[in-house]
């Protein structure tokens, strides 16, 4: 039903709590003030993830040999895993005092329950050019509105008012508005049998025909991204320190009074990326109305290049030659901002996504 781990710590310069060498002693985790140790534990009754999802899309032919389609998406999600603090305290009651706790022989109880929500929504698109006179290609695009009420698998976060799921709905942290991919294969038509070089020798044809280049290009918008609040830290509005009183656990995140991003590219300025003015610190004890994920990062744009060939050495054994670049114009895709309210680096940017990275590679095939 729970688990508990254990740390044995040295005191001072004494001897070790334990040697590897030796047996583990009888009892020796029965000397603890269980004040200090904090359970990981599940609520009775757990209950499977139900996921209802339905669609509907229409198709239509545009040549021989490609369709468009456009569809609508959405599912609802019920009894998802959820984490919350059940040893917390309620607003204006110091959960740093044991005897002020639910439970005050234990820390922290973090709690498992199968009770959360999802809801997703969107409109596709997506032409698609079957394979035919050497070309490939797929192009797809996505507008969702994606909901829910705890965040992915596990992760840690804890609503600001104990087990209320339900006044933690907010957008998905993997999910952006916009998303849009193409994706392309093409037989360079240079070679013997092709438009150009059809009359080539076959040590000619051998080096010169038969490359194909396939690429991807991708851009979504940003990530929603959720901003926090710290316990006690100095208000950004009136340069005077706060104090939240201890409660044990669960979340906070400040008031929302406007725009969390500035619109300033990150490329121009990215210690301007988020604006403070946009948040303000709440009552003192009291949870913020800010929404889970209230902002967003910023947006990424990549594009993968190949070009291969294959050269046959006998019927069953072919040699292949592979470039690859990721990132083939290294572009600078921006990590997400700092999102702490409160802290001096709020809406800063100080990193990004891996540069172009190019590879070669040759593969005998037998």
């Amino acid at each position: 039903p729970q688990l508990i781990q254990a740390t044995l710590i040295r005191v001072g310069t004494g001897p070790a709590p334990i040697r590897v060498s030796e047996a583990i002693p009888n009892g020796v985790l029965s000397n603890f003030d269980s004040r200090l140790v904090g359970l990981r534990t599940r609520e009775n009754e757990q209950q499977s993830g139900l996921i209802q999802q339905w669609n509907v899309a229409l198709q239509f032919q545009v040549t021989r040999a490609s369709t468009f389609e456009v569809a609508y998406a959405g599912n609802n999600g019920r009894n998802l895993f959820a984490l919350y603090e059940r040893n917390q305290t309620p607003f204006g009651v110091d959960g740093s005092v044991a005897a002020n706790r639910p439970f005050p022989l234990w820390q922290g109880i973090q709690t498992g329950a199968s009770r959360a929500r999802s809801r997703y929504n969107a409109f596709q698109t997506k032409f698609e050019h079957n394979y035919a006179g050497g070309l490939y290609l797929l192009a797809a695009y996505t507008w969702a509105s994606a909901l829910d009420q705890a965040g992915a698998w596990d992760s840690g976060a804890s609503p600001q008012l104990y087990d209320r799921f339900d006044t933690e709905w907010g957008r998905m942290s993997q999910t952006p508005v916009h998303r849009y991919t193409t994706g392309v294969t093409y037989d360079l038509p240079f070679g013997r049998g092709q438009k150009w070089g059809t009359n080539l020798s076959r040590p000619a044809d051998w080096i010169l025909g038969g490359w194909k280049v396939s690429t991807i290009v991708s851009w979504r918008s940003g990530l929603p991204i959720n901003v926090g609040l710290n316990g006690n830290g100095i208000n950004p509005a009136t340069g005077q320190a706060y104090r939240f009183l201890n409660r044990n656990g669960g979340g906070l995140r400040p008031d929302r009074i406007g725009e969390a991003n500035t619109g300033v590219s990150p490329k121009d300025n990215r210690f301007n990326f988020l604006t403070a003015s946009a948040y303000r610190v709440q009552a003192i004890n009291t949870p913020g109305n800010a929404a889970r994920n209230s902002a967003f990062g910023p947006r990424q744009f990549s594009t993968d290049f190949a070009l291969r060939k294959q050269f046959r050495v006998t019927e069953r054994q072919a040699a292949e030659i592979r470039w690859e670049s990721f990132n083939l114009f290294n572009t600078v895709n921006f990590n997400n901002p700092a999102t702490t309210f409160g802290n001096t680096n709020f809406g800063w940017i100080t990193g990004a996504g891996d540069p172009r990275v190019m590879q070669l590679a040759i593969r005998y095939q037998f």
